[in-house]
């Protein structure tokens, strides 16, 4: 299969040589709605909103140990899952750092 002209081949992996979108529709949107700029940042909190998710996880896998496992199935399937988008999420945030966020010593590390 012959990658198209935006794209290309790379070990196995596939790297997309069009303008990264988010920046343009970030400054689109700002443009628009400047009261939306102090929505924007970094919350201290969500190291420990990921720990807690993780916690209500091992807690629940706890409480469903003797249950029969249609029921296991269903809690991870709807509550799980949910849990797991979570954590995704916060992990996204957590790696969307600008290098103009990152502390000199920490640039120089990179």
């Amino acid at each position: 299969m012959s990658a198209s002209p935006a794209q290309r081949s790379l070990q196995g992996f596939v790297v997309a040589t069009v303008p990264e979108p988010h920046r343009e529709r970030t400054r689109q949107l700002l443009a628009a709605h400047p009261e939306a700029n102090a929505l924007q940042g970094h919350l201290p909190v969500s190291g420990a909103i990921a720990v807690a998710v993780v916690a209500f996880q091992l807690a629940l896998a706890w409480l469903l140990r003797d249950e029969p496992w249609w029921l296991v199935l269903a809690v991870a399937w709807v509550v799980g899952a949910m849990a797991d988008h979570a954590l995704w999420v916060l992990i996204h945030e957590a790696a969307d750092v600008a290098p103009a966020d990152v502390a000199p010593a920490d640039a120089a590390a990179r």
